[in-house]
């Protein structure tokens, strides 16, 4: 998909949600303040508005907060396993073999998730969930210089940054994500080769390093017969792999690194309730 579609794509997508930011602006001034900035540009700081006057009354934060820990607690509490691997076949649960192979895994992934941020993130979500009533949790990986699997990364996205599309099965398909970065921060994640001159000159600055640029992320379905019968347990390159995803820059569409590819679509939407509108109550991973 090329950057001129993505970022039409983005702005219809904000332009049909409008009314629904409506509300979720009263959410967030009353219930959730500073988990999100409708209506307001996030080019700087000084587009934070901290005073929030017409906050008086603290009952209705407290109680999401207590009901968001109370889920956390309940169901991905970090002192405690809460997830098992199993395989489907039954028959396959009756070799010690298998079962000691699948203890390996649990544990290895237990490690990983509590040595991440996850246990935050976690909670940042479900703060979006029990206000909102949709959240985003992102997952990345990090690696070490050589290339190895260091750990994940977690991130609970904004609501007022991210839109997606949907199959006729309710599935997502594609992910749009719109936000803001500065230059130094382009300059960390692709490095000096991968962003335009004058970005990697900001960086380098000693008083343009905080610049802000609007950035466009996008996850999404590559179509064409050489993507639909793709072995998604073989090794393949980026380019080659059945979903797509880019950086680039929204005013002028430059791109940022190189694109890449996914063998599965990284977000899940699970809709609490089959939504009458795209954006009902869910939750995307």
């Amino acid at each position: 998909m090329d950057n001129v579609k993505i970022r039409q794509r983005v702005a219809q997508r904000a332009g049909e949600r409008a009314n629904l930011e409506g509300m979720w602006k009263l959410v967030e001034q009353f219930i959730s303040p500073y988990r999100t900035m409708f209506f307001h540009s996030k080019d700087s700081e000084m587009s934070v508005d901290w005073r929030l006057r017409e906050l008086y009354d603290s009952t209705a934060i407290f109680a999401n907060q207590n009901l968001a820990a109370s889920l956390d607690g309940s169901l991905t509490n970090s002192a405690i396993q809460w997830f098992h691997y199993v395989f489907k076949e039954p028959e396959a649960m009756n070799y010690v073999d298998v079962l000691k192979w699948l203890e390996d895994c649990n544990r290895i992934t237990y490690t990983y998730l509590n040595s991440s941020n996850f246990g935050l993130e976690a909670n940042e979500l479900y703060l979006d969930l029990t206000s909102f009533g949709i959240g985003a949790l992102a997952q990345e990986e990090v690696s070490r210089p050589d290339g190895s699997l260091e750990g994940m990364a977690f991130a609970t996205l904004p609501i007022d940054e991210w839109y997606f599309d949907q199959d006729h099965m309710g599935n997502a398909i594609n992910f749009y994500r719109n936000f803001y970065w500065t230059s130094e921060q382009i300059l960390e994640k692709f490095g000096d080769k991968g962003i335009p001159m004058n970005i990697h000159d900001e960086a380098i600055s000693g008083n343009r390093s905080q610049r802000r640029h609007e950035i466009i992320y996008c996850v999404y379905k590559r179509r064409g017969g050489a993507f639909e019968n793709v072995d998604t347990f073989s090794i393949l390159e980026p380019d080659a792999r059945p979903f797509g995803e880019k950086y680039f820059l929204k005013n002028d569409l430059t791109d940022l690194g190189t694109e890449g590819g996914t063998m599965n679509f990284l977000y899940t939407y699970l809709a609490g309730v089959r939504p009458l509108v795209l954006f009902g109550a869910g939750l995307l991973l």
